[in-house]
């Protein structure tokens, strides 16, 4: 059963964003390494119906996340009970809503200065200040995600009608306030408050965890986000670059996931040679490709100024996906995990386990992206 102070945030969370029809509702394990037959019995049998074998790695199992899409205010209620069972597995419980009116900002450090920090006597939340000592933003939602550590939800109102707006407003507040830059994208999710932060480096004393903290929970639109969403033209020059970056991104894929198709059919039918051709647009015309650690580390030189480092790790590695030398022969998957894990600055982040984790999930992502999963 859910802690009476957690029914109590997560409801008035909710009533905070009721601007959202539907809320994504998502229970993600801290611990998503590959656990052994003999650790998976070592474990409590409640956490043995969360675990699923792995295909690529007989004999181990992994964590099983849980997303519930599309859910109503009343339906994220029903499932408070469920949260905190998974909570207590070691669950990190994340939800948001479904609107892009609301942007939202991770990882803004409380700032050390009592006078600057927001909090007044009664305890209420203003907010911290911007970093570069500009005007402030009207919140609607300000979580303690960990000690001194916050996530926000503002409210630009009806003028953001479409993600990349949304997008170019995140990433404007993330610059303004040291956030995340990282977490600038409409899926992202924030902790769903009165739960708890299980992740190892928060073990507190007393062998618990601390709950993320809800501090503000007020309707209201910040008419500044609202009126650079409708009228700041450098907010929408952003968003259009980001759409027109998108779209060709997608379109590039797509064309080339027609080629391999079609050559696959052709190598097929036996009017096709297996191998390469001695001629390509690709950088690599060599007729052996270089180890993966060194091009994937000269494709993130090239590539490494993106804002959202997941994004650039997964548009490299559905480029060497798709690289073959002139044998037909390309990258192994092994032998990508290995070098995400080692060198991708999103994988140095996290804890050695989750690297390998990232790192796993990314590769194989790009790999099914491209048709060879």
């Amino acid at each position: 059963m859910a802690e009476a102070y957690t029914v109590k945030s997560v409801t008035e969370w909710l009533a905070a964003l009721s601007h959202a029809q539907t809320f994504d509702l998502r229970f993600i394990h801290h611990n998503r390494a590959p656990i052994s037959a003999e650790e998976r019995e070592a474990l409590p049998e409640t956490h043995w119906e969360k675990l699923f074998p792995l295909r690529d790695k007989p004999g181990h199992f992994s964590y099983r996340s849980e997303q519930f899409p599309d859910l109503t205010a009343e339906e994220v209620m029903r499932r408070i009970d469920l949260a905190a069972h998974y909570n207590c597995c070691g669950y990190q419980i994340y939800c948001r809503p479904n609107n892009y009116r609301y942007i939202f900002l991770d990882d803004v450090a409380d700032f050390p200065d009592p006078t600057t920090a927001g909090k007044t006597v009664e305890g209420v939340w203003k907010f911290i200040r911007p970093a570069d000592g500009r005007g402030k933003h009207l919140h609607t939602v300000q979580v303690e995600s960990s000690p001194g550590n916050h996530q926000v939800w503002f409210d630009a109102g009806d003028a953001v009608g479409d993600e990349w707006t949304n997008k170019a407003l995140a990433h404007y507040l993330a610059q303004r306030f040291g956030g995340d830059a990282g977490a600038v994208n409409r899926r992202q999710s924030g902790r769903l408050p009165g739960f708890r932060n299980t992740k190892p480096k928060y073990l507190q004393p007393n062998g618990t965890y601390p709950a993320a903290k809800l501090h503000t929970h007020k309707q209201r639109v910040d008419t500044t986000l609202a009126y650079m969403a409708a009228k700041d033209p450098e907010i929408t020059k952003m968003a259009n670059q980001m759409e027109q970056e998108a779209t060709a991104r997608i379109a590039h894929d797509q064309a080339r996931q027609a080629r391999a198709e079609e050559r696959r059919r052709q190598i097929e039918a036996g009017v096709a040679p297996v191998g390469r051709k001695s001629t390509t647009s690709d950088p690599i015309k060599l007729s052996k490709l270089p180890s993966p650690s060194q091009e994937y580390q000269s494709a993130w030189g090239r590539q490494g100024n993106g804002c959202d480092r997941s994004a650039v790790d997964f548009g490299i590695l559905c480029r060497m996906a798709r690289l073959m030398d002139a044998n037909g022969l390309g990258y192994d998957p092994d032998d990508l995990i290995d070098v995400v894990a080692t060198h991708s600055p999103k994988a140095k982040e996290r804890l050695p386990t989750a690297a390998r984790h990232y790192a796993e999930v990314t590769v194989t992502n790009a790999f099914n992206h491209v048709g060879r999963g």
